[in-house]
């Protein structure tokens, strides 16, 4: 009855936001010194002002991004619903870091005190990403996730995956921890009301955001991404970073499109916020800029202090960090100074690697899917058709913004979020090619989409000013929105339900020739009933797993000899059962480096040979996770090693490295060779 109620009353709520004769659509005089944000303190009239009659704007008013807000709560609420804690990138990481800031033992580049029972809880849900398995939820593995306690003793445990990151951002994940240890709740409530505690404080940020200048339609479109809510609802350090960029940006366009003095609150959240932007995220100092922005506006000598202050604490924290980390060391082979040094004497070199990671088709492709959405441990894809809606809607709600132009955010305002935009791309990449891309490099490794929702926030508003004059234009925007709420909610629900909760599709195993059939009368299979011949193994039994289905991902169990190997891998092979016959189609195969970074390579079912290995030349990376999907058609198997239980143990590759050596998964037969 509740949800019948909170239903009745949104939709009030949106249909009053709508009506153009209620006062959300005012008038607005638009005479030098005045703006949108002007007209909602309902100042009487001027002379000045009775001489320009109005000239009707119309925005994305409280009452709809109100409106916009709780329905992107009740979506990631949703989606934590739906997605066991920690399953997304780098998460557990996050979530020490947290727990190190609730205790107040954090070593800033070091690590802290670890509650024992806290990484008891990871393991459990690591082993999602350890063994490859689907990870489903079960009542077995809820029991055993609630029954960890905390243990009340601590132990130094180092972070230097996030013990870089400034952690005060993490304080609404510490609050929540810090409340389940004094209430006594499990660790595994304590993790969620810190999960919770992090999604809450975003969204309050956001509303707090929206009030000072009103988005327009290409924010909130990225902010209803799967990718962007998913990360919000979690315990990643992304969920204020988003949040507190949105409302640095809101700070610096209250101000620039606002004539009134400048209010000392403001401009001092303004430099604490993009202070705290640049010590947590370093590609985010651009936004350092915006104090000295608002300097010129003010002229206030309070305001020079306040971002030379932001400024000079934010040089100092990534300097020491810079020199007391030496985790990214290990895995470029050379000591980040070293790096930076060797590119300050050579920035051509930057350069043409720069150039070459962003020409690379499967490097693009990587970064369009994860911007739009790969969920989980990046594991969870949508099929294409969802990726081109998803654009569809954020090409669509970029241009629609450009028509959102009413009022005073001068061009050289506009000029400055796009700087810091451009900015932020590059330190991106120079911040991974210089801790996370073994050198010398060809290409930048490490980047994902998820990096560059803050730049595309600030493009956004960059585009628009928060008005437009045709209230078409403004029932669009709004369209759009929303639209991308409910494509998000219905698409990421399914999503996250089939990842982590239904059983996975069932289909017909066993040789590859025993074709599956649909329902109807019994079809004999062809006569062929033995799987090829392959070494005598204790591994397993050699069977073929489930036919590939159009848009549904089959999880590869890639070899941890590959994953833990020096030397990248450059070929893969798969050994493909078609039961003896021509399947049609298109599939496509994604390989996943530990960062995260997806490299895609389509191929034609067509092609596939029965019983025999395909070989795919692929971008030289140390790999992870390996999956496979039919994006048309469907038809084949993938030969695999089972237990007789049917507990897939390893799928029948083989794989080359960049220094010759060869191998394949024992117990399955292996090419006569690779590479001749």
């Amino acid at each position: 009855m509740n949800l019948v109620v909170d239903l009745i009353t949104a939709a009030h709520i949106l249909l009053k936001s709508m009506r153009p004769t209620m006062t959300s659509y005012r008038s607005l005089q638009l005479e030098p010194g005045l703006d949108v944000n002007t007209d909602r303190h309902d100042r009487p009239p001027t002379a000045a002002q009775e001489q320009h009659r109005p000239a009707t704007a119309h925005w994305l008013d409280d009452s709809f991004t109100r409106l916009y807000l709780a329905c992107l709560f009740l979506c990631g609420s949703v989606f934590m619903a739906l997605a066991p804690p920690l399953q997304a990138p780098d998460a557990p990481a996050h979530l020490l870091q947290a727990y190190t800031l609730s205790n107040l033992s954090a070593v800033p580049a070091r690590g802290g005190m670890i509650d024992p029972a806290l990484l008891d809880y990871i393991k459990i849900l690591k082993t999602d990403k350890a063994s490859q398995t689907l990870g489903k939820v079960t009542p077995e593995r809820i029991a055993e996730m609630q029954a960890i306690r905390w243990s009340g003793s601590e132990q130094f445990v180092p972070l230097p995956k996030t013990g870089f990151y400034l952690p005060l951002l993490y304080a609404p994940q510490a609050a929540g921890l810090a409340a389940g240890r004094v209430l006594d709740f499990s660790v595994d409530t304590s993790v969620r009301m810190a999960r919770a505690a992090a999604f809450g404080a975003a969204v309050l940020v956001l509303l707090y955001a929206f009030s000072l200048a009103a988005p327009v339609p290409a924010v909130l479109v990225i902010l209803a991404l799967p990718m962007s809510v998913f990360q919000l609802a979690s315990v990643n350090l992304e969920s204020m970073v988003y949040a507190v960029s949105v409302l640095s940006i809101s700070l610096f366009a209250n101000v620039a499109t606002t004539q009134r003095k400048c209010g000392n609150a403001q401009l001092i959240l303004l430099s604490v916020s993009v202070a705290l932007l640049g010590m947590t995220k370093i590609n985010l100092t651009p936004l350092l800029l915006l104090p000295f922005a608002a300097f010129l506006l003010c002229r206030q000598k309070r305001t020079l202090a306040l971002g030379a202050a932001a400024l000079v604490i934010t040089l100092a924290w990534t300097i020491y960090v810079f020199l007391a980390n030496s985790y990214f060391g290990s895995i470029t082979g050379m000591p980040t100074r070293d790096i930076l040094a060797f590119y300050l004497h050579d920035p051509l070199a930057f350069l043409t690697v720069l150039a070459n990671t962003l020409s690379d088709p499967p490097h693009l492709r990587g970064y369009s899917v994860s911007f739009i959405g790969a969920l989980g441990w990046l594991d969870t894809i949508f099929t294409p058709a969802w990726y081109s809606l998803f654009w569809s809607l954020v090409l669509a709600s970029f241009v629609v913004s450009l028509l959102y132009s009413v009022g005073h955010f001068r061009l050289r305002y506009r000029l400055l979020l796009l700087l810091c935009a451009a900015g932020d791309i590059i330190l991106i990449f120079v911040a991974l090619l210089l801790t996370w891309t073994p050198h010398p490099a060809t290409m930048i490794e490490g980047a994902s989409g998820r990096y560059f929702v803050p730049p595309a926030l600030m493009t956004a508003y960059a585009l628009g000013a928060g008005a437009t004059r045709w209230r078409v234009v403004d029932w669009l925007g709004r369209g759009l929105a929303l639209a991308m709420l409910l494509t998000t909610t219905y698409g990421t629900t399914q999503l996250l339900a089939q990842r982590f909760w239904l059983p996975p599709a069932t289909a017909t195993t066993g040789s590859p020739t025993a074709v599956p059939q649909a329902a109807g009368p019994e079809v004999p299979a062809p006569a062929v009933a033995e799987a090829p011949s392959a070494p005598a193994s204790q591994a397993g039994l050699m069977r073929a797993g489930p036919p590939l289905q159009r848009g549904v991902t089959q999880a590869l169990a890639w070899p941890q000899e590959a994953s833990a190997s020096n030397s990248p891998v450059v070929a893969v092979g798969i050994m493909f059962g078609t039961y003896m016959r021509q399947n049609s189609g298109e599939a496509e195969l994604r390989l996943i480096n530990g960062d995260g970074q997806i490299h895609s390579y389509a191929f034609s079912l067509s092609t596939l040979e029965d019983n025999a290995y395909r070989i795919f030349d692929v971008h030289p990376d140390r790999y992870v996770k390996a999956e496979i999907m039919a994006l048309t058609g469907g038809g084949p198997s993938v030969w695999q090693l089972q237990k007789p239980t049917g507990e897939v143990l390893q799928s029948c590759l083989v794989y080359v490295l960049a220094n010759g050596e060869q191998a394949a998964t024992v117990g399955c037969p292996p090419p006569p060779s690779v590479y001749p």
